[in-house]
């Protein structure tokens, strides 16, 4: 066993870089989830859905203009 702790220190892979490494994760802040609000959420939709219509109806009205030849 002490061969492979000799090991571990060497390549900086024993347990006080362990220790170093979870000293650094315990200081590190937490994820807290917050649900977005009925207006965040409807914001966004419409921020995504009023250029895909406008980009459609565009498209449509450019579609008009191109004949198809049988």
């Amino acid at each position: 066993m002490l061969m492979q702790e000799a090991l571990n220190d060497i390549a900086d892979t024993g347990e006080a870089r362990y220790r170093r490494y979870h000293v650094q994760v315990d200081r590190f802040p937490r994820f807290q989830y917050a649900e977005q609000s009925v207006g965040e959420w409807s914001a966004v939709l419409a921020g995504l859905l009023i250029p895909a219509d406008l980009l459609g109806m565009f498209a449509a009205y450019r579609a008009r203009s191109y004949a198809i030849d049988s």
